[in-house]
């Protein structure tokens, strides 16, 4: 793996990457990202790579199923009091944690770690409230919905948490955008 690891840092560093020339320029001695993206921390859910952007142009806060807490909300307070005007909240289909909050819901499933159990309970909330409002949803339609719905919240809950960022709202400082990638086609539907 090390050796993949740098081969793929020696392409980089060569600007032989594809899609991407010049991709390791050098870069701005500031931070000044255009968008801060909050998504979740799936490999193939690169915001950099399913936007076309480089390096610099966005402010990434990833963990699994993208969920808020007061740390990805000082990470965004922080970028945007460095000026960024924009906040793009996404989620994923097949999404391996909130797929396996859903199972834990359906069956009995164990988590591998109290960690993961203690996640996977942060989605649950979200994910009944689908299950309740839409019950006759199963597969992937209803993982669909509930990846869409934790985009939803993790809106609600960066404005609830966060009176800085709700008050740059307010006073049209500050846009949030919400969307879902298709892993299988690669395309974003926006929500909002």
């Amino acid at each position: 793996m090390k050796k993949f690891l740098s081969e793929g840092n020696q392409k980089f560093l060569e600007n032989r990457l594809p899609n991407h020339p010049k991709l390791a320029q050098a870069q701005t001695p500031s931070n000044l990202p255009i968008c801060v993206v909050v998504g979740c921390a799936d490999s193939r859910t690169c915001a950099e790579h399913i936007f076309s952007q480089s390096l610099g142009n966005f402010f990434s806060v990833r963990n699994a199923g993208h969920y808020v807490t007061d740390e990805v909300i000082a990470s965004i307070e922080y970028a945007i009091s460095q000026g960024i005007k924009n906040i793009m909240i996404y989620g994923h289909t097949q999404c391996g944690a909130i797929t396996a909050a859903v199972q834990s819901i359906q069956s009995s499933i164990e988590p591998i770690s109290q960690s993961v159990t203690n996640l996977l309970s942060k989605f649950e909330p979200t994910i009944r409230h689908v299950m309740e409002k839409n019950p006759k949803l199963q597969g992937e339609a209803l993982l669909r919905a509930c990846v869409e719905e934790n985009v939803r919240k993790a809106k609600n809950d960066i404005l609830e948490m966060s009176s800085y960022l709700r008050d740059k709202c307010k006073n049209n400082e500050l846009k949030i955008m919400t969307g879902l990638y298709e892993v299988e086609t690669g395309v974003v539907h926006f929500i909002d």
